[in-house]
């Protein structure tokens, strides 16, 4: 459940969840149920949705949270953009490289371009349109954070060529 875990305001219900990790929906269910039996996410129905989040009232969603930003990275591509200006942030897995996953972020102002940042991290600067057709080609394809006051995205050395 890294999803819920990396940006805490992260939402989901069963059927997003399922389309996202390209998985079955027993399979999403059962999993989501190990993690409210635990206690890690709480949920709430929302009409007929029962929306899932992280608990972040759990003793040890700090260390879980750690855990997953370390693992994904996080600190490192936080560093390099600017968090404010960015509308979408998600996460595809990448099977040809050495690297389990790229983030993908979605930018407004055209922007289409690969950036290596820290050394190994690897970005996607996408415009929607190019999102929306990953979407269909890539699978998982998560998205891992959301900006809802968002400006135009754009990395803190602004050229993707650097």
């Amino acid at each position: 459940m890294l999803k819920l875990f990396l940006d805490p305001g992260t939402e989901g219900y069963l059927r997003s969840l399922t389309r996202e990790f390209s998985d079955s929906t027993n399979a999403v269910r059962v999993e989501l149920n190990r993690f409210a039996n635990q206690d890690m996410i709480i949920s709430r129905m929302e009409k007929n949705l029962k929306i899932y989040r992280a608990n972040e009232e759990h003793p040890y969603f700090f260390d879980i949270r750690d855990l997953v930003r370390r693992y994904m990275q996080w600190d490192k591509l936080v560093e390099n953009i600017d968090l404010e200006r960015v509308k979408n942030i998600f996460v595809i897995e990448e099977k040809s490289t050495q690297q389990f996953y790229r983030y993908v972020i979605e930018t407004v102002d055209g922007q289409n371009c690969e950036k290596t940042v820290a050394g190994s991290l690897q970005v996607l600067l996408k415009e929607r349109r190019e999102i929306n057709r990953m979407l269909h080609s890539n699978k998982p394809f998560i998205q891992v954070w959301n900006n809802r006051a968002w400006h135009a995205p754009v990395f803190v050395e602004s050229e993707c060529s650097k």
